[in-house]
C-alpha cells in the first residue's frame, strides 16, 4: 500500500503542477482567467486538444514540439509537472509511517497546499522576478483555515500532527528529540 499511495501521491502531483503551470503563464497576462479558457500553444495560439495536456506524458510524445506548429515547447512544462509529482511523493514517503490519526489528511493537504505555492512561487519569481499577492494570500487564507481545521479536529480527537514534530525532527535532521538526553 506505501508504494501504491507514494505513485498515487506522484500522479497527483503531476497534475496539479499542470495546473500551476497554468498559473505562472496566465497570472501575469490579467487578460485570460486561471480557470477558465483553453491552454493553448505559446508560438501559434491554436487551442491544445485535452490528449495534448496529459502531464509530462504529451510532452515527450510530442518530442517538445507543438502538435500543429510543430515550434519547440518550453521545457519549463514537464520540470514543474515533475517536481511537483517528486515533492507530494517525498512529502508522503516521508511522513506516511511518522504520521498516524485522523489529523494526517489535514497534514496532507496543508502540506500540499504549502508544496504547490512555493513551487508556484518559484517559478513565476523566476521568469517575473516578482512574488505575486495574488498567489500568497488566497493561499495564505487558505493554510489558516486549514490549520484552524486542524486545531479543531485536535480538540474533538486528540491529535494534533504538530505533536509528531519532536519526532519528525530527529529522524529526518539526525537531531534528538526533545527531552532527550542522547
Amino acid at each position: 500500500m506505501f508504494y501504491y499511495y507514494t505513485v498515487l501521491l506522484f500522479l497527483l502531483g503531476l497534475i496539479i503542477g499542470s495546473f500551476l503551470s497554468v498559473v505562472v503563464e496566465r497570472l501575469e497576462e490579467d487578460s485570460s482567467s486561471i480557470v477558465t479558457g483553453r491552454s493553448r500553444c505559446p508560438k501559434c495560439k491554436k487551442e491544445l486538444k485535452s490528449y495534448d495536456l496529459v502531464p509530462v506524458l504529451s510532452f515527450f510524445i510530442l518530442k517538445g514540439r507543438c502538435r500543429y506548429c510543430k515550434e519547440k515547447i518550453s521545457s519549463f512544462y514537464p520540470t514543474i509537472e515533475i517536481l511537483t509529482g517528486l515533492l507530494f511523493a517525498l512529502l508522503y514517503a516521508r511522513f506516511a509511517e511518522v504520521m498516524t490519526g485522523t489529523n494526517f489528511y489535514l497534514f496532507m493537504a496543508i502540506y500540499i497546499v504549502v508544496i504547490s505555492v512555493l513551487v508556484a512561487i518559484l517559478f513565476f519569481d523566476a521568469f517575473y522576478y516578482i512574488v505575486p499577492d495574488k498567489i500568497v494570500i488566497p493561499a495564505t487564507v487558505l493554510v489558516v483555515v486549514l490549520a484552524i481545521a486542524n486545531i479543531l479536529a485536535s480538540a474533538k480527537y486528540g491529535s494534533d500532527f504538530m505533536v509528531y514534530a519532536p519526532g519528525i525532527l530527529s529522524f529526518s535532521w539526525g537531531y534528538s528529540s526533545v527531552g532527550d538526553s542522547s
